[in-house]
């Protein structure tokens, strides 16, 4: 006869979701399409500026802007950024980065 051990199976809790913040977003109070703004000027102003609002309370702000950014989200507010912001933070971190990089090799250059 055979004994057979069986080591017991000990289960890690699954690695967090990086979207795990969006249960807390106030925005799903609100409603989706009032971060999506239409229409044309001051219309969408006033729109963007109502969905940055419900933005400046909500407790996962930062980690919605991180993702948005990471994610390259093009359409809407998100982390209270606008379009535009995002655009220009994006290409804000993009001219950081280039600079950053130009340093580096000048530096590597002269040593």
């Amino acid at each position: 006869m055979t004994t057979t051990t069986r080591r017991a199976r000990t289960l890690a809790a699954p690695p967090a979701r990086h979207d795990d913040w969006r249960s807390d977003a106030l925005c799903v109070e609100v409603g989706a399409e009032s971060f999506f703004p239409e229409g044309k000027g001051e219309a969408v102003r006033q729109q963007v500026e109502a969905a940055q609002r419900v933005c400046a309370a909500c407790p996962v702000r930062r980690e919605c802007g991180e993702w948005a950014l990471a994610t390259k989200q093009t359409h809407g507010v998100w982390g209270g950024m606008s379009e535009q912001q995002r655009k220009y933070r994006r290409s804000a971190a993009g001219r950081a980065r280039s600079a950053g990089q130009a340093a580096a090799s000048t530096q590597a250059v002269s040593a």
